[in-house]
């Protein structure tokens, strides 16, 4: 099983607006639109928020081929609409890790 990771650090500014389009919009899309599954929203705890809050959005595939396809197809895509819908104010990485 793969476990994919998206971290994103948002503006302080946006959060409850941020948070709201993540769980009603975002989260959905991805779940209907990919082979991702299970979708986990967390906080980062312990950080240093003045620079904004830093979250990550965990979801789950079966193998590398389906974690191959996400990414061909609408890793892309998905990252767009996340820059679009909050311009300027959040900066993300994306990593991948096999579970053991």
């Amino acid at each position: 099983m793969i476990l994919y990771n998206l971290t994103i650090k948002i503006d302080n500014s946006i959060k409850a607006e941020w948070l709201q389009w993540m769980q009603g919009e975002f989260i959905p899309l991805i779940e209907r639109s990919t082979q991702l599954s299970e979708p986990k929203l967390c906080k980062l705890l312990d950080l240093d928020e003045k620079d904004g809050i830093t979250y990550a959005l965990q979801l789950f595939c079966q193998n590398k081929k389906q974690l191959e396809d996400f990414r061909t197809e609408k890793e892309q895509s998905l990252q767009i609409k996340l820059l679009q819908q909050f311009p300027n104010k959040l900066v993300f990485f994306p990593t991948a890790m096999e579970i053991l």
